[in-house]
């Protein structure tokens, strides 16, 4: 009835009927609503959210006109800050945001004041209003991975080649390929999609297979949906499913009478195909939209065996990634140095050895067969034998008032000594001791 009093608005009437019409729902405008009124709505205008560039040109424009003066490079990188911490937000959430810091006036006469009331205001209101499908943008580097190079160059070509080249790759005849790594527990899996989502600037979005499924009949297919609509509608996006196997396995043998994990299967397909096929419907209609979205896809598992196998096709996951275990001594000692980075030496500061003959000591100490994450409890835990020498030497010890109060901490003189605390090799060696009962 709706679309038929619509058509007949132009019948008869000698000035054509313009009708405008808005809908918030990603979904319906990509499914449900333009397809069946097409022959009316002949022109779609989709407004995403504003990405990282036009977040920050509205900061920017915001502070000239409020404080009528000229971005500096220090406010610049200050504004960059701004836009990270909005990611994810639309314009009428940051206007709203900006509002409410006006109405105190201690906050808006005063750049500094209004940019720390700024920062506190967003991170505040993200979150109040955090979703299990949070944007972010992770601030993992590549420099805090050790090894795995050929692991990190194979993500790189997939994801930040389109990005870097500014075309869709699709208009050649190459169709977008998710990738899946596989591998042990603890072997940089999360890691590497977390620093390749900082290393190329695109929105991150980690979902952990059970996050999707719901009791309730169709609210996990919707699950994936809502997901994947998020992420077109926050270009560039890359979307992270961690413990894929959970999600997706094969069909038919999953046990559930309801066949909840089939229909997410299916749903989940259904999705991956999409992301190509609707930035072909895009570049090949009249919509306005300025480009198509750009989503990438990444999975983790330690079980391949156990993933729907329709999932592991050219198109889908096809690039299947293994992330082993270190066992050479190269590789070993990359992630040590990565993780020790930040690391004072007692050794080193007194000029008796130098980092890299630290490096190899730790390595030669350690068992075979470790993992990242193996590697990290043991220099946490040399890190812990450290700070436990600080205090039982340190008779003077400051309590912090509030250990959420980073502003107190750096007044604290005991967090200025354990900033600048140097380790010894032996705090290792007895980490080792003690987690592998190893002798020296």
């Amino acid at each position: 009835f709706f679309r038929q009093s619509l058509s007949n608005l132009n019948e008869g009437n000698v000035w054509p009927v313009i009708i405008v019409a808005t809908d918030q729902s990603p979904l319906q405008n990509d499914n449900q609503f333009i397809h069946p009124l097409s022959n009316i709505f002949s022109h779609v205008i989709r407004l995403k959210n504003p990405d990282d560039i036009q977040r920050k040109c509205f900061f920017t424009m915001v502070i000239e006109k409020l404080f009528d003066l000229q971005i500096q490079e220090d406010l610049d990188e200050r504004l960059q800050i701004l836009a990270d911490s909005s990611i994810g937000l639309n314009i009428g959430q940051i206007i709203a945001i900006l509002n409410n810091i006006f109405r105190r006036e201690d906050s808006s006469r005063n750049l500094e004041n209004f940019l720390a009331s700024t920062q506190s205001a967003l991170d505040q209101f993200r979150n109040e209003n955090k979703t299990n499908f949070s944007l972010q943008i992770p601030k993992v580097q590549w420099s805090d991975i050790g090894g795995l190079d050929h692991v990190k160059q194979e993500i790189l070509d997939t994801i930040e080649l389109p990005l870097k080249l500014g075309f869709n790759f699709d208009e050649l005849g190459v169709k977008r390929s998710g990738i899946l790594l596989h591998g042990p527990p603890g072997t940089g899996k999360t890691l590497l999609a977390k620093a390749v989502a900082s290393q190329c600037r695109v929105n991150f979005i980690s979902v952990k297979g059970p996050e999707l499924i719901s009791k309730y009949v169709g609210q996990s297919e919707e699950n994936v949906r809502n997901l994947f609509a998020q992420a077109r509608n926050s270009s560039p996006a890359l979307i992270f499913f961690d413990e894929l196997d959970s999600l997706a396995p094969s069909r038919g043998r999953s046990g559930d009478s309801g066949g909840v994990m089939d229909r997410v299967v299916s749903q989940l397909l259904a999705e991956l195909d999409g992301i190509s096929s609707r930035q072909k419907l895009n570049n090949d209609s009249e919509s306005m939209e300025s480009s198509p979205p750009i989503v990438f896809v990444i999975g983790a598992t330690n079980r391949v065996d156990l993933i729907d196998s329709a999932l592991l096709r050219p198109g889908r996951f096809d690039k299947i990634i293994e992330v082993p275990i270190p066992k050479d001594r190269q590789s070993r000692s990359a992630i040590i140095n990565a993780l020790i980075k930040n690391f004072h030496f007692e050794d080193e500061q007194k000029g008796r050895m130098q980092r890299h003959e630290i490096v190899d000591e730790i390595e030669k100490s350690l068992p075979p067969l470790l993992s990242g994450a193996d590697f990290y409890a043991i220099c946490s835990s040399s890190m812990m034998l450290c700070v436990r020498r600080l205090f039982s030497n340190n008779t003077d010890i400051v309590p912090s008032t509030s250990c959420d109060d980073e502003s107190d901490n750096e007044e604290n003189p005991t967090y200025k000594q354990a900033l600048n605390l140097e380790c010894r090799l032996e705090d290792f060696k007895q980490a080792i001791r003690t987690k592998y009962n190893k002798k020296f």
